[in-house]
């Protein structure tokens, strides 16, 4: 039987590792062209951490999804608590991920099996380059040196 609307069973996900704003509802991931960064999900079952590990014993399975042209898409491969982003390109800005958590739970009391999907809040990916900045002064001074 699959389950859709009720509080037992579900697993709450929270995502660890991104930023918030006030000009956005949306909390996001900042990065750099050439840097890294993970957003790790923390799975529970109200107050007990949940197993997320590959086999677990808490009859969950994970898979990260990315929104592309307004279709949530699994992305193949990523089915660990953490996603890893690693020299990003520009084009990667602004792609919104999330992560789909499947459980099967027993319920005790009415002596059922659901198969329950839940997902996290979405996220967004901000990638920008380096600044730049030069210092005129220094680089007068040892261009006066290279050509004297």
């Amino acid at each position: 039987m699959a389950r859709t609307t009720t509080d037992v069973g579900y697993p709450s996900i929270e995502l660890e590792g991104l930023m918030t704003s006030t000009d956005t509802s949306v909390p996001f991931l900042d990065l750099k062209v050439d840097s890294a960064k993970s957003v790790k999900a923390l799975v529970k079952d109200g107050d007990t951490m949940l197993d997320t590990t590959p086999n677990n014993s808490d009859g969950l399975t994970l898979q990260w999804q990315a929104l592309n042209n307004g279709v949530w898409q699994d992305i193949p491969g990523l089915t660990a608590d953490t996603i890893s982003f690693r020299s990003p390109s520009l084009k990667a800005s602004g792609t919104q991920y999330r992560l789909r958590v499947n459980r099967v739970y027993y319920d005790e009391g009415s002596r059922e099996t659901y198969y329950i999907s839940t997902y996290s809040k979405k996220f967004q990916l901000n990638v920008s380059k380096y600044d730049v900045f030069f210092d005129e002064a220094k680089i007068r001074k040892k261009w006066r040196k290279v050509c004297a």
